[in-house]
């Protein structure tokens, strides 16, 4: 089971088997088998190997400390298929951490994990302190022997712990990662490092899969065998937890939540605490003077050497780039980006060592990355963090950026982007997932500020850039014209001003600021509009969106759309590869669409949050607008978009044009008919002060029945989409949900004015026209007859 490798010793102090102790632990080990190497490691406990055993030294100075355990994938398995909706099973993902304890008792050692949910629970006390005092505050998880006892420290054989236990292989994830049942006779421990403060162990995992794509008449798959390494670090955490932080949410911080005992004594209140990392000034009262000072211990993140190297360089950018916002608050050197070392260059770097923080890039057909952090789940410190790049990323930053950006810039429509442009698309994928492990969450209203004009002037978008925060999913200046000359550096989104406040809010050192203090400077601060958090019950806090208008920004972006399908050569195919990114472009420029409809439709009785209001009401989008928004959706929906759904393109790359179209249709217009109860609600809350519900039915109508009106031949795209609103309106009406009597009402006189019209309109039509009219109104008709 044991690799036969060559192990050092770290010296802690005086001289290895010297003292009575060490004399007593090698007593122990001569007297067992004799014939069998001993290997010995130093470090926070250490590691004895003798045979196929494994034993702990553990000091008695460690129990009661509570330690981290965290599992990384060194060596992903050899799966035969992955599906591109797998997000975890590569290497460098770090799977998850436990706090864990060990604790004397008697001849035992016992292995516990505290439950770290509450806190304030204060022996001796009456109330909910007595009452909490009744369950116990940690669960158990293994009972270890004692081999040896010495005066300072204990022996205890690890070898069924480190193979067998939960903690310590990927037994807690095989369904995730679809693993199939261990083969634990093959499990075997590679290596073991020590350090003063924490151990790694390195091992192969083997599983039994069965593929299911090649099922024979038995009904059996073929079975095999996946070999797995990992890396678990087990490390100790600070003595004294970081200070907790009560979450403002006026401030988008990721929180988690804890039982506070202490401030009722008849129950407990759940609090919220922010996650956020331990950030302290090497010189405290030069940092008090407000002076910049370096931090006691820098957040740094390490890029994989497996990184093609041309990234390696934006990669660092996107991690140094937020040096700006700890410098605003004080700290220097705060933030870096570095690539990993070699063993030559720091023999003691692992990436899965928790002291080092990660950026893994992933050869994989997923298209995205993603930023979480591990926290010490006593006070929401961020001990380490493990972002993961897939490569596939690259592929959805060009289609992004093609849709948004390619009617005015010429290397957006180049089959071969640019590594300079490439860099700066990918750099803002790993700055914003970067922000995620500072703990911050998405702040979607931060590209609602800026009007047209303002995202059209190089100047302002120099100091401002395109919105406030790089945690929206704001991708790139799409309403900006190419006579604009707008720079790259404004084109694509950045970290801002709200970025900058959020990290001042939960970073700036002050210790001993009340949550009083800090929620009134949230408030002063909030003032200007920059600095401002927004949940998404606002309907400005959208994601994929730009600016303070969306019918005016979404206009001009359909506009650039209908460019970019009239460009026929981006449209050309020669061979497989320009295949591939012509279908790409397609499909980039279809899904772009739906989100500029998306965005609009959000706002038909969408809320908006009142600005200065601490009691969370809000107010809704007036009757303006929402004439705007008719309007727009006259123009750029219920208007068949026949210049996006083109046989001959969709053809090109082996997609059906009317399939497409239709699927667009049915789905719009279902939030179209859904909206009337929204919109009836709010005119029953403030009745003439709102778009009337009578007034969008009449809308809709209009648009959708127009050809009748002024009795002209309908499309066939128009008759799909009278069709599938027919047939939605017929769904509303049969729904077993609650339905406000006054929609119920408004359907039903709609489908009685669609009857009524299209009997009219049918009047000296023949044929195929004629039949189209009679199967929509006889689809009506089996809905009155059914009830």
């Amino acid at each position: 089971m044991w690799k036969k490798v060559v192990f050092v010793l770290l010296f802690t102090g005086g001289v290895f088997l010297h003292s009575a102790a060490q004399r007593e632990i090698g007593v122990f080990f001569d007297s067992r088998q004799p014939g069998d190497s001993l290997h010995v490691v130093g470090g926070m406990f250490t590691t004895y190997c003798q045979g196929k055993q494994i034993f702990w030294e553990i000091p008695d100075s460690l129990f009661g400390r509570d330690m981290l355990v965290t599992t990384t994938i060194l060596e992903a398995a050899a799966v035969k298929q992955r599906t591109e909706s797998g997000r975890y099973g590569y290497s460098g993902d770090l799977l998850g951490a436990a706090i864990v304890c060990f604790r004397k008792e008697g001849d035992k050692v016992l292995l516990e994990m505290p439950l770290c949910d509450r806190f304030g629970v204060e022996r001796g006390k009456d109330g909910i302190h007595r009452v909490a005092q009744q369950r116990g505050d940690a669960m158990l998880c293994k009972v270890l022997p004692v081999s040896v006892k010495t005066s300072g420290s204990v022996l205890v054989e690890v070898t069924d712990l480190l193979m067998n236990n939960s903690l310590f292989n990927l037994d807690s994830y095989s369904l995730e990662l679809t693993m199939g049942m261990s083969e634990s006779e093959k499990n075997r421990v590679e290596e073991i490092k020590g350090f003063p403060e924490n151990i790694l162990i390195r091992s192969k995992r083997s599983f039994a899969v069965e593929d299911r794509s090649r099922e024979s008449g038995s009904g059996l798959g073929e079975r095999y065998t996946t070999s797995w390494e990992i890396g678990v670090c087990l490390a100790l955490l600070p003595r004294q937890p970081l200070e907790i932080r009560l979450r403002n949410r006026k401030v988008g911080y990721f929180s988690f939540s804890q039982a506070n005992l202490d401030k009722n004594p008849y129950a407990e209140s759940v609090v919220p605490i922010v996650k956020r990392w331990r950030l302290e000034p090497k010189d405290a009262e030069a940092y008090a003077r407000g002076e910049l000072v370096e931090p006691i211990k820098p957040i740094v993140f390490y890029i994989d050497r497996a990184t093609p190297s041309r990234w390696v360089p934006y990669f660092i950018e996107a991690v140094n780039v937020w040096q700006e916002a700890f410098e605003r608050i004080g700290f220097k050197n705060a933030i870096r980006g570095e690539l990993a070392p070699t063993p030559d260059e720091n023999p003691e770097f692992s990436e899965y060592d928790s002291r080092y923080s990660f950026i893994s890039w992933k050869a994989s057909p997923v298209r995205n990355a993603y930023g979480p952090s591990t926290i010490d789940p006593r006070s929401g410190e961020i001990i380490t963090s493990h972002v993961g790049v897939y490569s596939s990323v690259l592929d959805v930053v060009q289609q992004w950026y093609f849709a948004q950006c390619g009617a005015v810039d010429s290397l957006g429509r180049k089959m071969e982007i640019p590594d300079e442009l490439l860099g700066e698309l990918v750099k803002m994928v790993i700055t914003h997932e970067v922000g995620h492990t500072l703990g911050l969450e998405h702040n979607f209203f931060g590209s609602s500020l800026y009007s047209v004009e303002q995202l059209r002037d190089d100047a302002f978008l120099e100091k401002n850039g395109m919105g406030s925060s790089i945690m929206d999913y704001m991708r790139f200046n799409y309403v900006a014209e190419a006579g604009d000359k707008i720079s790259l550096r404004n084109r694509v989104a950045r970290i801002g001003e709200y970025d900058r406040f959020a990290i001042e809010w939960g970073y700036r050192y002050a210790p001993g600021r009340t949550d009083k203090e800090l929620n009134e400077w949230v408030d002063e601060e909030q003032r200007t509009p920059a600095k401002r958090f927004v949940d998404a019950m606002d309907c400005r806090a959208q994601s994929e969106d730009l600016g303070n208008d969306h019918v005016d920004f979404n206009a001009r972006g359909i506009e650039h759309l209908k460019r970019l399908m009239n460009m026929h050569e981006v449209w050309q195919v020669g061979d497989r590869r320009s295949y591939q990114i012509v279908k790409s472009r397609f499909f980039g420029v279809v899904q772009q669409y739906s989100l500029f409809v998306g965005h609009v439709l959000g706002d038909i009785g969408g809320r908006l949050s009142m600005e200065g209001n601490s009691t969370g009401m809000y107010d809704f989008v007036d009757v303006g607008y929402m004439g705007k928004v008719m309007d727009f959706l006259d123009r750029y929906v219920l208007t068949p978009c026949d210049w996006l759904y083109r046989d001959s393109l969709a053809t090109l790359v082996d997609e059906d044009a009317g399939a497409l179209m239709k699927r667009f249709y049915e789905s719009i217009i279902e939030i179209l008919v859904r909206k009337s109860v929204t919109i009836a609600q709010i005119e029953e809350e403030a009745p003439g002060e709102k778009f009337a519900l009578e007034e969008y039915i009449n809308g809709l109508h209009r648009m959708i029945f127009r050809e009748w009106e002024g009795n002209v031949e309908v499309s066939s795209a128009r008759y799909m989409i009278q069709s599938i609103y027919v047939a939605e309106l017929k769904s509303l009406l049969v729904r077993k949900e609650y339905i406000p009597s006054q929609v119920l009402v408004a359907c039903q006189e709609e489908m009685e004015r669609i009857t009524r019209e299209g009997k009219e309109y049918m009047v000296g039509l023949d044929g195929k026209e004629r039949m189209r009219v009679a199967l929509l109104l006889a689809s009506m008709e089996s809905l009155q007859n059914n009830d």
